[in-house]
């Protein structure tokens, strides 16, 4: 179950297909089911509300790459120019993968994902290829189904 904290009184819920939205006080486990369109109507308007109110750099967008080519990942700050929402020089996240590469390595590199499945030992670092890597993890379970890897 994956959670978006689109409102700060309420959760959006992902589960399967089905979004939840809260209907009762947080912790009753009341939900009432709402549709993809009304989600993201409830999305872009607590973004006005909150803009109105607060200025628009009240909003972060907050996001990065995963499994997302250059297209989708970037696709946001189109938003973000346009809307006048806040900015910033990088993702915490990536931050500390720059920061453990040049500390281990000398330097931000990685493997090439196809080259992953040559490998006898793969140790993932700061990420979870199950969740946000799915190319990453096609080529760790080839490697393991015909070679054996072992991972961590």
């Amino acid at each position: 179950m994956q959670k978006l904290l689109a409102i700060p009184s309420a959760y959006i819920i992902q589960n399967g297909y089905w979004l939840h939205f809260y209907a009762g006080a947080k912790g009753t486990g009341k939900f009432v089911e709402i549709t993809w369109d009304e989600a993201l109507d409830r999305v872009a308007d607590e973004f006005k509300t909150k803009a109105g109110k607060y200025g628009s750099e009240t909003v972060w967008p907050y996001f990065f790459a995963g499994t997302m080519g250059i297209i989708q990942r970037d696709g946001i700050q189109r938003l973000r120019h346009s809307m006048r929402y806040s900015r910033q020089a990088a993702n915490i996240c990536t931050e500390l993968v720059q920061n453990g590469w040049i500390g281990g390595a000398g330097g931000p590199m990685g493997p090439d994902p196809r080259e992953l499945a040559e490998s006898d030992l793969i140790i993932v670092w700061g990420g979870n290829p199950v969740s946000t890597q799915v190319n990453v993890m096609a080529h760790i379970s080839r490697a393991r189904k015909e070679r054996g890897l072992n991972w961590l």
